[in-house]
């Protein structure tokens, strides 16, 4: 899996665009890049742009070592939101891959888009917790 992690100035949201073959340890690898950047916050809003990103055979396994993950980095995460940003018609795909197990214990607000424009609209529009 390719990523590329930036930061448009509205509300210092981050950006990662993905592309490639999606596995667990890949997105681990993205998501740790993404919490030392410089400009992190713990309550950050971010686009994660996967409309490039091929993951239909993402394991069960995968998706518990993103829970793990999540789960032992959730105060450097913080509550913000979370836009995901997929190709039309794959929103019910993504839900199937992360309802498999439990659910990713967090306090972000996730929500799927299949319009990147619809995504920035709604991280931008909250400002970032204290």
């Amino acid at each position: 899996m390719k990523y590329s992690i930036s930061f448009v100035s509205r509300n210092n949201v981050a950006v990662v665009k993905t592309s490639g073959n999606m596995s667990g340890y890949d997105y681990i690898a993205m998501a740790k890049e993404l919490l030392k950047e410089q400009k992190w916050l713990p309550h950050n809003h971010v686009i994660f742009d996967h409309r490039d990103l091929y993951f239909d055979v993402v394991g069960f396994s995968d998706i518990e070592l993103i829970r793990r993950f999540h789960a032992a980095n959730e105060k450097k995460i913080g509550g913000g939101k979370s836009a995901i940003v997929l190709k039309h018609g794959l929103s019910s795909a993504w839900q199937r891959l992360w309802t498999r197990g439990e659910p990713v214990k967090t306090k972000n607000e996730v929500k799927i888009f299949e319009n990147y424009e619809d995504a920035l609209r709604w991280v931008t529009s909250k400002p970032l917790k204290e």
